[in-house]
């Protein structure tokens, strides 16, 4: 049992090994960044008119649509930080 333990027990890693680890940890953690933030800013927005008033309705990429509320200054910030980072996809090579 004791050389069993030996075997797997966890030792120190070279210089090397240490900083790829690490520059493999930073890569992941800024690609959930960037995951998160384009996921953010992927489908459209757009105001639709109801009932005389102004919505701010967000439609995924799938075409599900949800209102963001009345068109108020809160909206259209959420907008103006939507179109500042939005960014259509091009499907040319």
């Amino acid at each position: 049992m004791e050389t069993l333990l030996k075997k797997y027990l966890i030792t120190d890693i070279e210089e090397d090994a240490r900083r790829q680890y690490i520059d493999a940890q930073s890569v992941f953690v800024e690609r959930e960044r960037t995951r998160k933030e384009a996921s953010s800013v992927s489908g459209s927005m757009f105001w639709r008119q109801q009932s005389g008033r102004e919505y701010l309705i967000r439609q995924t990429a799938s075409n599900a649509q949800k209102s963001l509320g009345p068109r108020s200054t809160d909206t259209e910030n959420t907008l103006e930080r939507f179109t500042v980072h939005y960014r259509p996809r091009s499907f040319s090579n």
